[in-house]
């Protein structure tokens, strides 16, 4: 039947957006309303909001409903959200919304029409059995069970962090909530002592958070200590973008590249000891840049770069028809000064494969061994290293297995915390030993 729709109370619904409204409206006046919208026996809204503001929006005075008399406020509730959660158009947030309060109603109500005079929920023969459970309502949605529990937790995380809401996907979320996760457990594993670090590591001094231009910038001039730098920037060439869905990268934005690059080229070279060694690893797009910087401040460049020749790696391109897939990543080697390589000799190409995706705490991050490998060609036992913008650790520990010392900043608590329990993992199994 047909009703009008001023005599139709809306009331207070689950979902608050409505979508391309306008789009739909264009629809229903092509080819009409498919489905009636759902009222009760007081005219009120149960289900249909967006085909109503759709006949709103062409100033229709009338619209055809169904009615359904006898709806408890849980059928109703029930029934709105069912509609919502089966829509293509709604967002994820939403629909995690909706599939949390669907599994609520349906524990409360399930639970309500099921308890004895004395309270308890029963069975067959007086039996307790068990209450409504997320199986039940994964079936009655047509999703998977585990589906549903992530859901659910994912929907409990967000009341207790509302930011995690705020991502374009739940993808991101779900990593961001994984990371604050591994924060929280670290933090306490660190307070209560079981998260066992060497007895020699320390971690605070070593791994600094902070912003590593300004911590550079109160070193002082030439520490004798401080023979070798390496150095990996921010590069400012979108690696959110290019890794979307990854952790996030707190990298320089392309307008302020070259003027922190200067600075920071300045700072460690400053901070070197009289004859020492810097490495400074680059992108291909930066080359001009950071070559002409370098040479700027004060250092002596070796023309050819260092090569990292990333073996047995599986090697893509963005755009095969155009590029070869990229093999090797690469750095400038410099000096200040005249110092003397312990590893004279060697070639210019180290040989090893990149950490696999699922062991990886920071996009940019290269395998320990490679690290060592250069800290051996450049540097001697007791020596300090500089690693000014950190990001996962590796040269730290690096530097710690060729008895020298390290020591950068980050920005990120949460890398440092997968940095520390990186640390206290390999020396469980004794993968940490000089």
């Amino acid at each position: 039947m047909k009703i009008p729709i001023d005599s139709i109370i809306i009331g207070e619904r689950f979902r608050k957006e409505y979508k391309d409204i306008p789009k739909l409206a264009e629809s229903i006046k092509r080819i009409g309303l498919i489905h009636p919208i759902l009222i009760d026996q007081d005219n009120t809204l149960v289900a249909g909001g967006r085909r109503l503001r759709a006949y709103i929006y062409l100033d229709r005075e009338e619209i055809e409903v169904t009615l359904q008399t006898n709806l408890t406020e849980l059928d109703k509730r029930i029934i709105e959200l069912e509609e919502n959660v089966q829509r293509e158009n709604l967002d994820w947030q939403e629909v995690i919304n909706s599939r949390a309060e669907i599994h609520r109603i349906m524990v409360e109500r399930y639970e309500s029409e099921n308890k004895d005079e004395d309270g308890f929920i029963t069975g067959q023969e007086g039996k307790q059995v068990n209450r409504w459970t997320q199986r039940q309502t994964a079936d009655m949605l047509g999703i998977a069970e585990q589906t549903l529990a992530n859901d659910l937790s994912h929907f409990n995380a967000m009341q207790s962090i509302p930011s995690l809401s705020d991502f374009d996907t739940q993808q991101d979320s779900r990593r961001a909530f994984k990371k604050v996760t591994n924060y929280v457990e670290t933090q306490q594993m660190l307070a209560d002592g079981t998260l066992e670090l060497p007895t020699d590591f320390d971690s605070e001094a070593m791994y600094q958070i902070g912003d590593a231009l300004e911590g550079m910038s109160v070193l002082g001039e030439e520490n004798p200590s401080i023979l070798f730098a390496e150095v990996d920037t921010p590069y400012g060439i979108d690696l959110d973008k290019l890794r979307e869905g990854k952790i996030n990268y707190e990298e320089w934005k392309k307008e302020e590249f070259e003027e922190k690059t200067t600075t920071a080229a300045s700072l460690v070279f400053k901070t070197l000891a009289k004859d020492s060694w810097c490495i400074w690893w680059f992108a291909w797009a930066h080359y001009e840049v950071i070559k002409a910087t370098l040479n700027s401040v004060g250092f002596v460049l070796d023309k050819v770069p260092l090569i990292w020749n990333k073996q047995g790696h599986k090697h893509t391109s963005s755009r095969p028809d155009l590029y070869l897939a990229r093999g090797y990543e690469q750095c400038f080697v410099c000096r200040k000064g005249t110092p003397v390589l312990p590893g004279a000799g060697r070639s210019n190409v180290f040989n090893y494969p990149p950490p696999d995706e699922g062991e990886r705490i920071h996009p940019a991050q290269r395998p320990v061994g490679l690290i060592r490998d250069i800290l051996r060609t450049f540097t001697i036992p007791g020596a300090t290293v500089l690693s000014p913008f950190l990001g996962s650790g590796n040269t730290i520990i690096a530097a710690y297995q060729e008895e020298m010392k390290c020591f950068g900043w980050d920005l990120s608590e949460l890398t440092k915390v997968d940095y520390l329990k990186n640390v206290a993992g390999l020396k469980k199994i004794g993968g940490f030993e000089k």
